[in-house]
């Protein structure tokens, strides 16, 4: 397996912590210069903005976050919701979870100057309205509050679409804490 691109093996069975520190280690090779890009991504560190040539690179372990953060999730699937919300709050952080793109637009209103979110963590594909429809027309009202796409959508098409339309980065389902905050330091 390493031999064709694997950053280690895993014996079976493995544990949690085993898991998270090979990912960990995996993430922080995906993001030296010198990795080819097409299994950086395979990886599932953060996607690159569109814009961006090179991915910056993430830090191997959460540091801490220095203030409690406001987050909105959007997304249709309550038990996804309920994970980053569960993920999220244990840190500290104040989540508010909607189920769909048109809600969340309907929540934050038309007044970017009074949003009371810090982030918002979106996925694409949902019945009313989908993220990337929810991203422009949060850009257009000219709310700027960091919006990062987290979906089970990462083809590339389907990502650049997202950046294209206002998200400020895009996360592969699944993601966890390490992954989400290393995104919301570095675009915040």
């Amino acid at each position: 397996f390493v031999r064709r691109g694997a950053n280690c093996v895993l014996p079976k069975p493995t544990n949690y912590a085993t898991l998270m520190s090979a990912l960990d280690l995996a993430i922080a090779h995906s993001a030296s210069k010198d990795y080819p890009p097409s299994q950086q991504e395979s990886t599932g560190a953060c996607l690159p903005l569109a814009s961006d040539a090179v991915q910056d690179q993430l830090p191997a372990a959460p540091s801490p976050c220095p203030e409690i953060l406001r987050i909105l999730i959007v997304d249709d699937v309550k038990s996804c919701r309920k994970i980053l919300n569960r993920l999220l709050s244990s840190h500290g952080h104040k989540c508010t979870e909607v189920d769909d793109g048109d809600t969340c637009v309907s929540l934050l209103g038309d007044d970017p100057s009074v949003c009371e979110f810090d982030a918002i963590l979106m996925d694409n594909t949902m019945v009313r309205m989908n993220g990337t429809e929810a991203c422009k027309v949060l850009r257009d009202k000219g709310f700027t509050v960091p919006i990062v796409g987290v979906t089970g959508n990462v083809l590339a098409e389907e990502t650049e679409e997202f950046v294209r339309r206002g998200a400020n980065c895009v996360l592969p389902k699944p993601t966890n804490y390490a992954k989400i905050m290393a995104v919301l330091t570095r675009i915040r």
